[in-house]
Protein backbone atom coordinates (compact mmCIF):
# COMPACT_ATOMS: atom_id res chain seq x y z
CA UNK A 1 0.00 0.00 0.00
CA UNK A 2 1.50 3.40 -0.83
CA UNK A 3 2.00 5.84 2.14
CA UNK A 4 0.35 8.62 3.12
CA UNK A 5 2.23 11.74 4.69
CA UNK A 6 -0.20 11.67 7.58
CA UNK A 7 -0.10 7.94 8.07
CA UNK A 8 4.20 7.34 7.54
CA UNK A 9 6.61 7.10 10.18
CA UNK A 10 10.23 7.30 8.75
CA UNK A 11 12.30 4.62 10.76
CA UNK A 12 14.45 5.46 13.43
CA UNK A 13 18.21 5.58 12.65
CA UNK A 14 19.98 5.53 16.03
CA UNK A 15 23.72 6.75 15.87
CA UNK A 16 25.34 4.17 18.11
CA UNK A 17 23.29 0.84 17.59
CA UNK A 18 25.85 -1.19 15.86
CA UNK A 19 28.15 1.66 15.39
CA UNK A 20 31.07 -0.38 13.11
CA UNK A 21 33.41 3.05 13.34
CA UNK A 22 33.05 4.84 17.19
CA UNK A 23 35.28 7.76 16.03
CA UNK A 24 32.81 8.60 13.27
CA UNK A 25 30.29 11.40 14.88
CA UNK A 26 26.74 10.12 13.19
CA UNK A 27 24.22 12.71 14.46
CA UNK A 28 23.91 14.33 11.18
CA UNK A 29 23.75 11.50 9.32
CA UNK A 30 21.22 9.69 11.00
CA UNK A 31 18.83 12.90 11.20
CA UNK A 32 19.49 12.96 7.46
CA UNK A 33 18.68 9.85 6.99
CA UNK A 34 15.02 10.09 9.14
CA UNK A 35 14.40 13.47 7.04
CA UNK A 36 14.93 11.63 3.92
CA UNK A 37 12.43 9.09 4.84
CA UNK A 38 9.92 12.30 5.89
CA UNK A 39 10.65 13.93 2.82
CA UNK A 40 10.09 10.94 0.07
CA UNK A 41 7.61 8.66 2.62
CA UNK A 42 10.70 5.99 2.40
CA UNK A 43 11.20 5.65 -1.15
CA UNK A 44 15.04 7.03 -0.27
CA UNK A 45 15.16 4.08 1.95
CA UNK A 46 13.78 1.91 -0.15
CA UNK A 47 15.65 -1.21 -2.42
CA UNK A 48 14.46 -1.56 -5.65
CA UNK A 49 12.64 -4.31 -4.85
CA UNK A 50 10.80 -2.25 -2.77
CA UNK A 51 12.25 -3.65 0.53
CA UNK A 52 13.11 -1.29 3.14
CA UNK A 53 16.91 -0.74 3.33
CA UNK A 54 19.01 -1.15 6.47
CA UNK A 55 19.42 1.83 7.76
CA UNK A 56 22.26 1.09 10.16
CA UNK A 57 24.03 0.02 6.90
CA UNK A 58 22.88 3.35 5.20
CA UNK A 59 24.01 4.81 8.34
CA UNK A 60 27.77 4.15 7.54
CA UNK A 61 27.59 3.87 3.72
CA UNK A 62 26.29 7.51 3.54
CA UNK A 63 28.70 9.06 5.92
CA UNK A 64 31.74 7.78 4.17
CA UNK A 65 30.33 9.28 1.48
CA UNK A 66 31.91 12.55 2.21
CA UNK A 67 35.17 11.36 2.51
CA UNK A 68 37.93 10.21 4.90
CA UNK A 69 38.77 14.39 5.44
CA UNK A 70 35.17 14.92 6.38
CA UNK A 71 34.55 12.23 8.76
CA UNK A 72 36.60 14.14 11.82
CA UNK A 73 34.17 16.29 14.32
CA UNK A 74 30.76 17.39 13.88
CA UNK A 75 29.11 17.55 10.46
CA UNK A 76 27.19 20.76 8.91
CA UNK A 77 23.20 20.92 7.37
CA UNK A 78 25.69 21.91 4.00
CA UNK A 79 26.81 18.23 4.79
CA UNK A 80 23.78 16.87 5.36
CA UNK A 81 21.81 17.81 1.85
CA UNK A 82 25.88 16.27 0.16
CA UNK A 83 24.45 12.81 1.61
CA UNK A 84 21.11 13.19 0.76
CA UNK A 85 22.35 14.05 -2.81
CA UNK A 86 24.11 11.09 -2.54
CA UNK A 87 21.87 9.12 -1.51
CA UNK A 88 19.15 10.44 -4.28
CA UNK A 89 20.69 12.62 -6.79
CA UNK A 90 17.35 13.20 -8.05
CA UNK A 91 16.61 15.05 -4.40
CA UNK A 92 16.72 18.69 -4.92
CA UNK A 93 18.38 20.90 -2.47
CA UNK A 94 17.85 20.44 0.86
CA UNK A 95 16.61 23.84 2.25
CA UNK A 96 18.39 24.61 5.21
CA UNK A 97 19.50 27.09 7.44
CA UNK A 98 22.58 29.32 5.53
CA UNK A 99 24.62 30.35 8.53
CA UNK A 100 26.82 27.60 8.83
CA UNK A 101 30.50 28.03 7.17
CA UNK A 102 30.54 25.69 3.66
CA UNK A 103 33.58 23.75 2.96
CA UNK A 104 35.80 23.91 -0.46
CA UNK A 105 33.54 22.55 -3.00
CA UNK A 106 30.40 22.61 -1.10
CA UNK A 107 27.04 23.61 -2.69
CA UNK A 108 24.92 26.85 -1.06
CA UNK A 109 21.87 25.88 -3.45
CA UNK A 110 18.72 25.56 -0.48
CA UNK A 111 20.99 27.23 1.89
CA UNK A 112 18.45 30.14 2.29
CA UNK A 113 16.17 28.97 4.77
CA UNK A 114 15.95 31.22 7.69
CA UNK A 115 13.02 30.69 10.23
CA UNK A 116 12.31 32.79 13.14
CA UNK A 117 11.38 29.92 15.85
CA UNK A 118 7.81 31.10 15.90
CA UNK A 119 7.78 29.90 12.43
CA UNK A 120 9.56 26.83 12.77
CA UNK A 121 6.81 25.75 15.65
CA UNK A 122 4.45 26.71 13.24
CA UNK A 123 5.61 24.41 10.08
CA UNK A 124 6.26 21.33 12.55
CA UNK A 125 2.51 21.52 13.18
CA UNK A 126 1.44 21.44 9.80
CA UNK A 127 3.03 18.76 8.18
CA UNK A 128 6.99 19.23 8.36
CA UNK A 129 9.43 17.83 9.63
CA UNK A 130 12.97 19.50 10.66
CA UNK A 131 16.66 18.90 11.50
CA UNK A 132 17.49 21.03 14.26
CA UNK A 133 20.66 21.99 15.32
CA UNK A 134 21.49 22.67 19.18
CA UNK A 135 23.23 21.54 22.40
CA UNK A 136 21.45 19.46 25.08
CA UNK A 137 22.98 21.48 28.04
CA UNK A 138 20.88 24.52 27.05
CA UNK A 139 17.52 22.79 28.60
CA UNK A 140 16.90 23.36 31.99
CA UNK A 141 14.69 20.80 32.91
CA UNK A 142 17.44 17.80 33.74
CA UNK A 143 14.49 14.88 33.15
CA UNK A 144 14.12 16.38 29.21
CA UNK A 145 14.35 13.99 26.49
CA UNK A 146 17.28 16.02 25.32
CA UNK A 147 19.60 15.25 28.80
CA UNK A 148 21.25 12.33 30.06
CA UNK A 149 21.93 10.93 26.47
CA UNK A 150 26.13 11.06 27.58
CA UNK A 151 27.73 11.55 30.29
CA UNK A 152 27.93 14.93 29.83
CA UNK A 153 25.10 17.07 27.94
CA UNK A 154 27.74 20.24 26.92
CA UNK A 155 28.34 18.83 22.79
CA UNK A 156 26.55 20.41 19.54
CA UNK A 157 24.42 18.36 18.19
CA UNK A 158 21.54 17.70 15.21
CA UNK A 159 18.28 16.01 15.83
CA UNK A 160 14.99 15.39 14.17
CA UNK A 161 11.93 16.61 15.12
CA UNK A 162 8.24 16.41 13.84
CA UNK A 163 4.54 15.72 14.83
CA UNK A 164 3.98 18.88 16.30
CA UNK A 165 1.03 20.21 18.11
CA UNK A 166 0.27 23.10 20.77
CA UNK A 167 2.60 21.91 23.50
CA UNK A 168 5.21 20.27 21.87
CA UNK A 169 6.83 17.74 19.25
CA UNK A 170 7.89 14.49 18.59
CA UNK A 171 11.80 14.05 19.25
CA UNK A 172 14.21 11.20 17.64
CA UNK A 173 17.31 11.90 19.03
CA UNK A 174 19.93 9.44 17.56
CA UNK A 175 21.69 9.26 20.71
CA UNK A 176 18.78 6.91 21.89
CA UNK A 177 19.55 3.28 21.68
CA UNK A 178 16.68 2.21 19.98
CA UNK A 179 15.51 0.11 17.16
CA UNK A 180 14.07 1.38 13.91
CA UNK A 181 10.42 1.16 15.00
CA UNK A 182 10.90 3.19 18.10
CA UNK A 183 8.46 6.21 18.01
CA UNK A 184 10.44 8.70 19.43
CA UNK A 185 9.48 10.97 22.58
CA UNK A 186 7.33 14.00 23.29
CA UNK A 187 9.17 17.29 24.16
CA UNK A 188 7.87 20.82 25.18
CA UNK A 189 8.10 23.77 23.25
CA UNK A 190 10.08 25.34 25.79
CA UNK A 191 12.66 22.62 25.72
CA UNK A 192 13.07 23.04 22.09
CA UNK A 193 13.47 26.33 22.28
CA UNK A 194 16.40 26.34 24.85
CA UNK A 195 17.99 23.35 22.79
CA UNK A 196 18.57 25.04 19.75
CA UNK A 197 18.86 28.78 21.56
CA UNK A 198 21.75 27.21 23.81
CA UNK A 199 25.39 29.35 24.44
CA UNK A 200 28.44 28.79 23.57
CA UNK A 201 30.65 27.66 26.57
CA UNK A 202 31.64 30.29 28.24
CA UNK A 203 29.54 33.28 26.16
CA UNK A 204 26.44 34.66 25.55
CA UNK A 205 26.81 33.81 21.91
CA UNK A 206 24.77 31.67 20.51
CA UNK A 207 25.85 27.92 19.60
CA UNK A 208 23.90 27.88 16.36
CA UNK A 209 21.77 30.55 14.50
CA UNK A 210 20.36 34.22 15.60
CA UNK A 211 17.30 35.20 16.90
CA UNK A 212 16.16 35.87 13.64
CA UNK A 213 16.88 32.32 11.86
CA UNK A 214 16.97 29.02 13.59
CA UNK A 215 19.78 26.61 12.32
CA UNK A 216 17.64 24.02 11.06
CA UNK A 217 16.71 22.13 7.50
CA UNK A 218 13.18 21.88 6.89
CA UNK A 219 11.22 19.22 4.99
CA UNK A 220 7.00 18.51 4.01
CA UNK A 221 6.41 15.19 4.48
CA UNK A 222 6.15 13.41 1.67
CA UNK A 223 7.17 16.49 -0.52
CA UNK A 224 9.19 14.01 -2.57
CA UNK A 225 8.21 11.34 -3.71
CA UNK A 226 8.15 10.10 -7.31
CA UNK A 227 4.56 10.82 -7.71
CA UNK A 228 4.77 14.10 -6.43
CA UNK A 229 7.46 14.73 -8.48
CA UNK A 230 6.04 13.73 -11.36
CA UNK A 231 2.70 15.62 -10.47
CA UNK A 232 4.58 18.71 -9.81
CA UNK A 233 6.28 18.75 -13.35
CA UNK A 234 2.54 18.39 -14.75
CA UNK A 235 1.32 20.93 -13.06
CA UNK A 236 4.50 23.09 -13.80
CA UNK A 237 3.76 21.86 -17.79
CA UNK A 238 -0.19 22.81 -17.53
CA UNK A 239 0.85 26.03 -15.97
CA UNK A 240 3.27 26.79 -19.29
CA UNK A 241 0.32 25.59 -21.71
CA UNK A 242 -2.24 27.72 -20.27
CA UNK A 243 0.24 30.36 -20.21
CA UNK A 244 1.15 29.98 -23.79
CA UNK A 245 -2.63 29.65 -24.50
CA UNK A 246 -3.29 33.09 -23.00
CA UNK A 247 -0.57 34.58 -24.97
CA UNK A 248 -1.73 33.41 -28.19
CA UNK A 249 -5.47 34.37 -26.96
CA UNK A 250 -4.14 38.11 -25.89
CA UNK A 251 -2.15 37.72 -29.59
CA UNK A 252 -5.36 36.96 -31.58
CA UNK A 253 -7.94 39.53 -29.34
CA UNK A 254 -4.86 42.31 -30.40
CA UNK A 255 -4.77 41.11 -34.03
CA UNK A 256 -8.75 41.34 -34.07
CA UNK A 257 -8.70 44.75 -32.32
CA UNK A 258 -6.27 46.04 -35.15
CA UNK A 259 -8.20 44.41 -37.98
CA UNK A 260 -11.78 45.53 -36.70
CA UNK A 261 -9.95 48.94 -36.28
CA UNK A 262 -8.69 49.06 -39.65
CA UNK A 263 -12.06 47.91 -40.77
CA UNK A 264 -13.83 50.71 -39.21
CA UNK A 265 -11.24 53.71 -40.46
CA UNK A 266 -11.59 52.18 -44.17
CA UNK A 267 -15.36 52.56 -43.61
CA UNK A 268 -14.98 56.17 -42.55
CA UNK A 269 -12.23 56.80 -45.31
CA UNK A 270 -14.90 55.69 -47.82
CA UNK A 271 -18.09 57.49 -46.38
CA UNK A 272 -15.72 60.88 -46.15
CA UNK A 273 -14.48 59.66 -49.91
CA UNK A 274 -17.85 60.25 -51.10
CA UNK A 275 -18.16 63.00 -49.52
CA UNK A 276 -15.70 64.80 -51.60
CA UNK A 277 -16.71 62.78 -54.42
CA UNK A 278 -20.13 64.34 -54.58
CA UNK A 279 -19.19 68.01 -53.38
CA UNK A 280 -16.58 67.14 -56.40
CA UNK A 281 -19.56 66.80 -58.65
CA UNK A 282 -21.45 69.99 -57.68
CA UNK A 283 -18.22 72.25 -58.36
CA UNK A 284 -18.06 70.50 -61.85
CA UNK A 285 -21.21 71.31 -62.48
CA UNK A 286 -21.53 74.79 -61.08
CA UNK A 287 -17.81 75.12 -63.13
CA UNK A 288 -19.27 73.60 -66.13
CA UNK A 289 -22.35 75.68 -66.44
CA UNK A 290 -20.48 78.99 -65.24
CA UNK A 291 -18.38 78.51 -67.89
CA UNK A 292 -20.92 77.73 -70.53
CA UNK A 293 -22.52 81.17 -69.32
CA UNK A 294 -19.84 82.95 -70.03
CA UNK A 295 -19.09 81.25 -73.07
CA UNK A 296 -22.44 82.55 -74.47
CA UNK A 297 -22.33 85.77 -73.29
CA UNK A 298 -18.97 86.23 -75.08
CA UNK A 299 -20.77 85.36 -78.02
CA UNK A 300 -23.21 87.92 -77.49
CA UNK A 301 -20.78 90.45 -77.10
CA UNK A 302 -19.04 89.62 -80.26
CA UNK A 303 -22.68 89.61 -82.15
CA UNK A 304 -23.37 93.34 -80.47
CA UNK A 305 -19.56 94.35 -81.46
CA UNK A 306 -20.13 93.28 -85.03
CA UNK A 307 -23.18 95.64 -84.83
CA UNK A 308 -22.62 99.31 -86.19
CA UNK A 309 -22.26 102.43 -83.69
CA UNK A 310 -24.82 102.44 -81.95
CA UNK A 311 -27.58 105.11 -83.07
CA UNK A 312 -28.81 107.49 -80.62
CA UNK A 313 -31.99 105.35 -80.19
CA UNK A 314 -30.08 102.38 -79.51
CA UNK A 315 -29.56 102.89 -75.74
CA UNK A 316 -31.54 99.59 -74.68
CA UNK A 317 -29.28 97.58 -76.84
CA UNK A 318 -26.58 99.32 -75.02
CA UNK A 319 -27.57 98.75 -71.67
CA UNK A 320 -27.88 94.91 -72.20
CA UNK A 321 -24.34 94.91 -73.82
CA UNK A 322 -23.12 96.38 -70.36
CA UNK A 323 -24.99 94.17 -68.22
CA UNK A 324 -23.33 91.43 -70.30
CA UNK A 325 -19.82 92.90 -69.50
CA UNK A 326 -20.98 92.71 -66.03
CA UNK A 327 -22.41 89.38 -65.67
CA UNK A 328 -18.91 88.10 -67.68
CA UNK A 329 -16.76 90.02 -65.29
CA UNK A 330 -18.73 87.98 -62.28
CA UNK A 331 -18.10 84.58 -63.91
CA UNK A 332 -14.76 84.50 -64.48
CA UNK A 333 -14.08 85.93 -60.51
CA UNK A 334 -16.05 82.99 -59.70
CA UNK A 335 -13.99 80.41 -61.92
CA UNK A 336 -10.52 82.69 -60.75
CA UNK A 337 -9.96 83.49 -64.37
Amino acid sequence: MTATADKYRAPYVSEILRETDGTINDCAVSTGLMLAGDWTLGEALTRPDGKQRDVLFLREWTRKQLGPGAQDGGLTLHDMNDMLQALDPDLPPLPRYNGQALRPGQSSAGATLRLTFDQLKAMLQNGYSAALCGNPAGVKDEKSPFRTKQNSDNYPHVVRITDGNATGCRLFDPLTKKGTNWPGERVSWDDVRQFTEAKKPGTNDRQFGSPSAVACAVVKVGDETEAARVSRKADIAAVKARAALANQREQTKLATDERDQARRELASALVQLGALSKDNTLLTTERDKARQEADDLEARIAELEAIPPTPADCSAELDRALAAEDIIARAKAVLGL
